[in-house]
């Protein structure tokens, strides 16, 4: 397989004609990703949009407290919230705080 793609490679290398349809290829693939932009086709945003239904506890133990301390408190806090209604989703971050978004890294929220 690997000698069949060398050939390959080989052929085009060793071809003028070849080597310039290649180049043209490769710019008129560039171009036409590049024109999906003002097309439409593609939509391009810089930072994702921040979620504003969203809100985050951090539960610090002491220092020295075990992991499945941590998991068990926890456990304690899903438990209260999963009473509240309005709370559809919940994602437990145990030992680590949640990861942040992009519109987090550059506000600094």
């Amino acid at each position: 397989m690997m000698q069949r793609f060398e050939q390959f490679i080989y052929l085009i290398l060793h071809d003028v004609r070849k080597k310039r349809l290649v180049l043209l290829l490769t710019f008129l693939a560039f171009l036409a990703s590049v024109m999906m932009f003002p097309s439409g086709s593609v939509l391009a945003k810089m930072l994702p949009s921040k979620s504003t239904n969203t809100f985050s506890i951090y539960v610090d133990l002491p220092n020295g407290s075990s992991y499945y301390e941590t998991q068990k408190v926890n456990q304690c806090v899903v438990e209260l919230l999963q009473k509240e209604k309005e709370i559809q989703n919940i994602e437990i971050f145990n030992g680590m705080g949640a990861p942040l978004d992009y519109a987090g890294l550059v506000k600094g929220s």
